[in-house]
């Protein structure tokens, strides 16, 4: 009797390790991002998929660091995205629909859209500093 429990306790350890072993091992035939990748993806998702697949489209190795939108002139939003490929600097202006363009002479941002750039500094304005008063 008591082997027959020992054989039972050690083949439901052996399925358990077993079942275990096979769900860590289940998705590795699905492909994997690289860091690169999901940076990219993160900074790049709140922006039409057009744009995103026309920039890892053309720009497959760089690292977005940036995205700005802001009407051409013609009112439309275009979508600058600022990237560093090899160690350089760049920028790509997209559509919505995900075609490169030029970027506009004139931008300027609208509500809703994103700045352009950030705020200038306020200037300072001294303060004028006065003596504390005299203790009572």
């Amino acid at each position: 009797m008591k082997r027959l429990i020992v054989a039972g306790c050690s083949f439901a350890m052996l399925v358990a390790v077993a079942g275990c072993k096979s769900d860590n091992h289940g998705d590795s035939d699905a492909p994997r991002m690289s860091q690169r990748e999901l940076m990219n993806r993160s900074k790049l998702e709140a922006y039409p998929e057009s744009v995103r697949a026309a920039f890892i489209r053309d720009y497959p190795t760089a690292n977005v660091t940036r995205v700005e939108v802001y009407p051409d002139t013609t009112g439309r939003a275009v979508y600058e995205v600022n990237y560093v490929r090899d160690g350089r600097a760049g920028d790509a202006v997209y559509t919505a629909e995900g075609v490169r363009v030029e970027a506009p002479a004139n931008r300027v941002s609208t509500p809703g859209m994103a700045p352009t750039t950030p705020p200038p500094p306020q200037q300072q304005v001294p303060v004028e500093r006065t003596a504390p008063p005299p203790p009572r």
